[in-house]
């Protein structure tokens, strides 16, 4: 009978880690390995396409390799829509799952409730010396490291350069591949213009409030003015005079025409067809999705989320940026998976202020009261 490794998470490619260990017996091992369904532009290996099949890829190698045990990895792929199902459903049984490529967003949550042992035993100087400290520092919680940082993502923006173009925008369209910064007042230059000369059914930057999508980009826009959205103690703190303006600054946005019509009753994927149809100026963008979109170093421009910094060059290399990577979760936890957390209970605060029912310092006031209730919940981690 095969032997079932315990059910907590890991990411996979701590599995290469233990490469080499002796064994007098082999026995067998079988592990469920679960990767949600999501492309992958690998630059080395143009046959990966898909998260699925750099895992196939992965294992197969990691089982040629490893001498300890006779190992079987079994690769299940979810919809992101049944991460529940497929991970929280599953503890318990023996479709639990041992390995679990994800992002940031849900392992913070799975980290907190104690289902992730830590990895620092079998990370070594050399993995740790290719990644960036900032990277390290969102997979850690108290000193100890619970994930590898291979599925993190700069978010910044992408702008469909005909439309500035066409808006007569072209003093702001560089002359060289970069990551832009814009100024709240160069912002503000291009945002008025395009609302101005858009033709009608195109409109300038996206925007979405009728579900909890838009929890990370409108936490950056909040950031625009120099809000850090928490305080010393890891505390949400939306009520700082930088906080306000930057909430202010989106409501206001309705009014002068920024946004798509009712952008409270609208989601990502709403905002993500228009700019593919050309009929958006500015959409999201990050270090994952460069196949998304054909001609991509002559057909858009990327810029940073709004804030008065300098430039910073070289899209062709994300890690000229890390200067301007944030950890918008800051490591808290519960900040998705549950009915109380804080992405569920971040979203309706903005509805309202999108459609104007609550003033910018009245949003602030109740995302401070609901989103520190949600971190603030009883937390397990894993020794």
């Amino acid at each position: 009978m095969k032997r079932k490794v315990g059910t907590y998470l890991m990411a996979f490619a701590v599995a290469a880690g233990l490469c080499g260990c002796g064994a007098k017996a082999k026995p067998e091992v079988s592990l469920i390995v679960k990767v949600p369904t999501m492309g992958m532009n690998c630059v080395s290996n143009s046959n990966i396409v898909s998260c699925q099949d750099f895992m196939d890829y992965a294992a197969e190698k990691f089982v040629a390799v490893y001498e300890a045990a006779d190992v079987s990895m079994r690769i299940e792929v979810f919809d992101y829509v049944d991460e529940n199902e497929a991970i929280l459903g599953a503890y318990g049984t023996e479709d639990a799952v041992d390995i679990l490529y994800e992002g940031y967003f849900n392992m913070a949550a799975y980290i907190s409730e104690g289902h992730v042992v830590p990895l620092d035993d079998i990370i070594t100087d050399e993995i740790r010396g290719d990644i960036s400290e900032s990277a390290w520092a969102q997979s850690m919680k108290n000193g100890k490291t619970y994930m590898m940082p291979y599925l993190s993502m700069q978010n910044i923006l992408i702008y469909n350069r005909r439309l500035f173009m066409e808006c007569g925008l072209e003093r702001f369209l560089p002359d060289e591949l970069e990551i832009q910064n814009w100024t709240i007042e160069e912002w503000e230059i291009i945002l008025d213009t395009l609302a101005e000369k858009l033709p009608d059914g195109s409109y300038p930057m996206m925007m979405y409030g009728v579900n909890n999508q838009g929890d990370t980009h409108i936490m950056s826009l909040i950031r625009a003015f120099g809000s850090g959205i928490f305080d010393e103690d890891g505390n949400f703190d939306f009520e700082s005079e930088e906080a306000v303006r930057g909430l202010e600054w989106i409501q206001g946005g309705v009014r002068r025409g920024w946004y798509p019509p009712h952008p409270e009753n609208i989601e990502l994927a709403d905002n993500q067809q228009l700019f593919e149809n050309g009929l958006l100026g500015i959409y999201l963008f990050n270090n994952a999705n460069f196949m998304l979109y054909d001609d991509i170093e002559t057909d858009y421009g990327y810029v940073n989320f709004p804030g008065n910094a300098g430039q910073i060059m070289m899209l062709a290399e994300f890690s000229a940026n890390e200067v301007n990577v944030v950890d918008f979760m800051n490591n808290s936890p519960n900040w998705q998976g549950s009915e109380n957390s804080v992405r569920n209970v971040f979203w309706p605060n903005i509805h309202k202020l999108l459609m104007g029912k609550t003033t910018p310092k009245e949003c602030a006031a109740d995302l401070n009261r609901d989103c520190n209730a949600a971190i603030h919940v009883k937390t397990s981690f894993h020794e």
